[in-house]
């Protein structure tokens, strides 16, 4: 989804992360990082990815690096201007 300037997201930290979702997470240096969950599966079991939202951001792999999901964006409303 695109995500201009005069619009606002609505995160529940009580939501249950599925593949697809847009989540807030913190990776392993501490930063926030707003991006798309999905799992790959690998020889050694499955792993979860979060794909940023920046596109100059490299993934972020559950394998490769620690990261904890925050919350799970549940709504995205464009505020409209009159």
């Amino acid at each position: 989804p695109d995500f201009p300037v005069d619009s606002m997201a609505l995160f529940d930290p009580e939501a249950k992360a599925q593949p697809g979702n847009m989540v807030l997470v913190v990776n392993a240096t501490g930063e926030p990082v707003l991006g798309e969950l999905s799992i790959e599966s690998t020889p050694k079991g499955r792993v979860s990815i979060i794909t940023p939202r920046n596109p100059r951001w490299p993934a972020i792999r559950a394998d490769l690096e620690h990261f904890e999901i925050i919350a799970v964006m549940v709504e995205h409303v464009r505020i409209l201007k009159a």
